[in-house]
């Protein structure tokens, strides 16, 4: 396989609705060029083993359409992460946490049909709230 990536964070914790800004850097070992044509997001919270309900945070990869990864060389990407909070209620309920620990990656779709997935980093958010 041509394609390699890994995915990192500034922080390991933040608050909710915080901007968490992930670099993917995407690696080519081949001896010519690789088109990535998308890159989605992969995001899920702890202990779910399901796909996440997305109301829970948003992310956005910007110019990730017809990216090229020269040969042999490599790319920086930017994916910006923001959670809204702890999951305190709504479609998987845990009674009032105090943080909720994600495990992020994505799915790097190239030209010629290849999918790549960095391994998983871990962030946890904090509930930034107060019950009154």
């Amino acid at each position: 396989m041509a394609i390699s990536a890994s995915i990192s964070a500034p922080v390991s914790t933040a608050p909710a609705n915080y901007l968490v800004n992930c670099q993917i850097t995407i690696s080519n070992s081949a001896a010519y060029a690789v088109t990535v044509k998308q890159i989605r997001p992969r995001i899920k919270s702890t202990p779910i083993t399901y796909a996440e309900d997305k109301s829970s945070w948003t992310a956005v990869v910007p110019g990730a359409g017809g990216l090229q990864v020269p040969a042999g060389g490599s790319v920086t990407q930017l994916m910006q992460v923001i959670f809204f909070g702890a999951n305190n209620g709504g479609s998987y309920y845990i009674p009032d946490p105090n943080s909720t620990t994600y495990s992020m990656t994505c799915d790097i779709y190239t030209a010629d049909g290849v999918i790549t997935n960095p391994t998983p980093i871990t962030i946890t958010i904090t509930q930034n709230s107060v019950e009154i």
